[in-house]
C-alpha cells in the first residue's frame, strides 16, 4: 500500500508477496477488502491497548496525533478503498 494504490492491487500479488496459495487467502478472506478490514481491525485492537493504559486526555491526544502522523499511508489507502461512511462505521464499533 505505501508502493500501489490499494484499488490496483491484485490477490494474486498479495499471495506472491505473502507465498501463500490463492486457497489460503480465500480460506481466510472473502476478497482484498476483508484484508484491508482485518488489518485496520488489527492495527485497532494495538492502538485501544496503547489507549487503555493512558489515563491523562493530553497523553491519549498525542498518542493518537502521533499514531496518524506515522500511519497516515494505512488511513489514506483505506479512506481511499472503503470511503468515509465505512471508516465511520469500523471505528464505532471498536470505540
Amino acid at each position: 500500500m505505501r508502493h500501489k494504490n490499494f484499488s490496483k492491487i491484485t490477490v494474486k500479488e498479495i499471495i506472491q508477496y505473502c507465498d501463500v496459495n490463492r486457497n489460503t487467502f480465500y480460506y481466510h478472506f472473502d476478497d482484498i477488502y476483508a484484508l484491508l478490514r482485518w488489518m485496520l481491525t488489527e492495527e485497532a485492537i494495538e492502538v485501544v491497548k496503547h489507549f487503555d493504559l493512558l489515563v491523562d486526555y493530553e497523553d491519549a491526544i498525542r498518542f493518537i496525533m502521533d499514531y496518524v502522523d506515522e500511519n497516515d499511508y494505512i488511513i489514506s489507502c483505506a479512506y481511499d478503498a472503503i470511503g468515509r461512511d465505512e471508516i465511520k462505521r469500523f471505528f464505532s464499533r471498536i470505540l
